[in-house]
């Protein structure tokens, strides 16, 4: 090749502070994605963390709000804002002890696959991480991988973590010295 090839630009992963966002839910899979995710990053960078409720984990919360006690529709608004700012929170607080900074949003949308692909994309994400549910074969092919989707639809690389990983990244003595 000539000389006329520009070298392509190098990605802040190799040097600075890498724009990582991890797509959570309440699962143990999204808790060892975001735990892995915090192996990567020293002291003040940034992690990004994205929830999505799509109409099926509405519905659920919805029941749960409304075997909680809750009737009117602003109380089971009101329980379900509570139960996504808990989430958000230990993942800040998580994010916190390891001196890392955790910036989180919460939105719902209809496909929370085609929603972490747009955050990727909006937040000039380089690296998307996500965790595993454990399905069967059947199930996944039922219910659809939604990390199979990333892998495939994502604008940058996407690290899966096995959901076997969930014991290992437990503990936050595990984390690896900053």
């Amino acid at each position: 090749m000539g000389d006329d090839m520009a070298a392509p630009p190098t990605p802040r992963l190799a040097g600075g502070s890498p724009r990582i966002l991890v797509a959570v839910d309440e699962s143990d899979g999204a808790e060892a994605a975001f735990r892995y995710a915090l192996t990567l990053l020293r002291r003040n960078d940034n992690i990004y963390v994205l929830h999505v409720l799509d109409p099926t984990t509405v519905s659920a919360w919805r029941a749960d709000a409304q075997q909680g006690g809750a009737g009117s529709s602003s109380e089971v608004e009101a329980a379900m804002d509570a139960r996504v700012d808990a989430l958000l929170n230990r993942y800040r607080k998580l994010a916190h002890v390891s001196g890392v900074i955790c910036h989180g949003v919460s939105r719902k949308a209809s496909d929370r696959r085609q929603e972490v692909c747009q955050a990727v994309v909006r937040q000039d994400i380089e690296l998307l991480v996500v965790g595993t549910r454990q399905l069967s074969a059947v199930a996944r092919a039922i219910k659809g991988s939604v990390s199979d989707y990333l892998l495939h639809n994502c604008s940058c690389p996407v690290l899966v973590v096995p959901w076997e990983h969930m014991l290992k990244f437990k503990s936050l003595s595990s984390f690896k010295s900053r």
